[in-house]
């Protein structure tokens, strides 16, 4: 509890500002009230509680798989080594941009090899 009450709002406001704000508190009190408004707020409390999320992200991801055409796949568990021939076709939504990512070896002044990617465009 605090030693001294608060400063009443109509000791710290001036007139236009409590004008407002009772004005402000009003115009929401009135629109609340109105039935479409009310029955679109019963709606929204409704979806809210019986939204279920896990089955709404997975809805949301199958949406965004069928836009794209092409479902998700799981990544080996480990890369082939010394595959030199592997292609990463990078799939956008506009079929104009599509680029192929394709590894090139490069040796470094340490005579290790390092996969560096190429890129060049599919049409």
């Amino acid at each position: 509890m605090h030693p001294r009450p608060p400063i009443p709002l109509f000791l710290l406001l001036s007139e236009d500002q409590a004008a407002l704000l009772i004005q402000a508190f009003w115009k929401g009190y009135k629109i609340r009230a109105r039935s479409d408004v009310q029955e679109l707020r019963q709606w929204q409390k409704e979806l809210r509680e019986n939204r279920d999320i896990a089955k709404t992200v997975k809805q949301f991801w199958a949406r965004q798989e069928s836009r794209v055409g092409s479902a998700t796949t799981d990544p080996p568990e480990s890369p082939p080594q010394g595959n030199s021939d592997v292609s990463i076709h990078v799939v956008s939504p506009t079929p104009q941009s599509t680029v192929v990512h394709t590894p090139t070896n490069q040796m470094t002044s340490e005579g290790v090899e390092w996969l560096t990617p190429s890129l060049r465009s599919m049409e």
